[in-house]
């Protein structure tokens, strides 16, 4: 596990090196390192400049199985992905209540990804208590409800 870690951050070093995608000016890079028994996800919150009022904010989740150190798609951790999603859209609201988040409003959230776009504005890892995910500050709701998080318990996902 400790190798796939330094692996990755050499990586994201070499990336950083090369400068931010054309167009875009990025504040700054936060990682976050969550391990299961099974997978080490990295998860780096972006924060982009677009000259508005409040910065934009993307989320990119990086998921390694710790036995192969092959990067896993988190949709296919699911026999039915379909079904995994229904379950985190309803974690979404009900965790998310204090926001006026709605089932309409993470109706379109997916962990299935879209030919060039993934699984924008949704990130979901495994982590020891269960599937964390989140959808960044700004795309759903306004910037100042925050990013909507939920975790779903592995247990509840056990037939998915």
């Amino acid at each position: 596990m400790d190798g796939l870690v330094a692996t990755f951050t050499r990586e994201v070093a070499g990336s950083a090196a090369n400068g931010p995608a054309p167009h875009r000016m990025s504040d700054g890079v936060v990682p976050t390192i969550d391990r299961s028994s099974h997978f080490l996800s990295v998860v780096l919150l972006e924060s982009i400049d677009l000259a508005g009022a409040h910065p934009g904010y993307v989320s990119h989740a990086y998921i390694f199985d710790a036995a192969t150190g092959r990067e896993v798609s988190v949709a296919r951790l699911f026999r039915d992905p379909h079904r995994a999603d229904r379950l985190i859209r309803a974690a979404l609201v009900a965790g998310n209540r204090q926001s006026g988040v709605t089932a309409r409003d993470v109706a379109g959230v997916s962990i299935v990804p879209v030919r060039g776009k993934g699984t924008s504005p949704l990130v979901c890892y495994p982590g020891r208590t269960g599937l964390h995910c989140q959808v960044d500050p700004g795309w759903l709701l306004p910037f100042a409800a925050g990013p909507l998080t939920a975790t779903v318990p592995w247990k509840a996902l056990a037939a998915s």
